[in-house]
């Protein structure tokens, strides 16, 4: 009537299994006359942690958008998403981005190790499913991304979230500015239009990379104040 092994049935009751079909369980539970949710919640292991989906942006989110904008990227296996990376070599840095996510969505990330000095620290693609509901533009191709509109509403703090995250991806110090670079000239003006809620002027150079053929395009921030407003405002996250 069940369908099953004995030997599955004594699996069944000897150990917490993963779930399995809901049609089991019913027939399971009817046949022993047991109450099927009491069941579950003591036998029943989820193939996946419950994550958590936040309603509303804060801090922390901000953030972790910034950084998936900047470094984020979609692995695909056979024409399928299979998972969100973050791509960095700092490793710190990933177990940054990798505590906050955790924290924000309670989905732990799994580090691999790339080719050369690169790391990757991969989630699942129901995360990645997540981001794109928010924004088709958020993980496309990085000559094409964009911040997404609706953070030019936010508040500073958030923005300053969101701004720290990108420049945690792509940013750096040089002798006498940071600044940050991507293949997208819109992001680039984007960040730019940004950093003047803050009082931040930036300055952006084209680069045309030969051995890549294409450009690319690097915000610069300049001047012993500016650099200053620029701890105080937006920081990096790593040392």
């Amino acid at each position: 009537y069940i369908g099953v092994t004995e030997d599955c049935i004594w699996i069944f009751e000897k150990f917490k299994i993963k779930t399995p079909k809901e049609s089991f369980i019913d027939k399971y539970c009817e046949t022993l006359d047991i109450n099927k949710n009491k069941f579950k919640k003591k036998f029943i292991i989820q193939r996946r942690p419950l994550e958590k989906f936040p309603e509303f942006t804060n801090e922390a989110f901000c953030q972790i958008l910034g950084y998936i904008i900047g470094d984020g990227g979609i692995e695909y296996s056979y024409g399928k998403v299979r998972h969100l990376s973050l791509t960095d070599k700092n490793l710190d840095l990933l177990s940054i981005y990798g505590g906050l996510i955790k924290k924000a969505f309670n989905i732990e990330g799994t580090l691999r190790k790339k080719k050369g000095n690169s790391n990757s620290l991969r989630f699942p693609n129901y995360l990645a499913g997540y981001f794109k509901n928010i924004d088709s533009k958020i993980l496309v191709s990085s000559p094409k991304r964009q911040v997404p509109g609706f953070i030019f509403n936010l508040p500073k703090r958030e923005i300053s979230a969101f701004i720290g995250g990108l420049f945690d991806a792509e940013g750096t110090c040089g002798h006498h500015f940071v600044s940050f670079s991507s293949s997208s000239l819109i992001l680039i003006e984007e960040i730019q239009v940004l950093l003047l809620k803050f009082g931040l002027q930036s300055y952006i150079y084209p680069d045309f990379e030969e051995n890549k053929k294409k450009w690319r395009y690097q915000l610069n921030i300049y001047s012993q104040r500016q650099l200053k407003q620029f701890v105080r405002e937006i920081g990096f996250n790593s040392d």
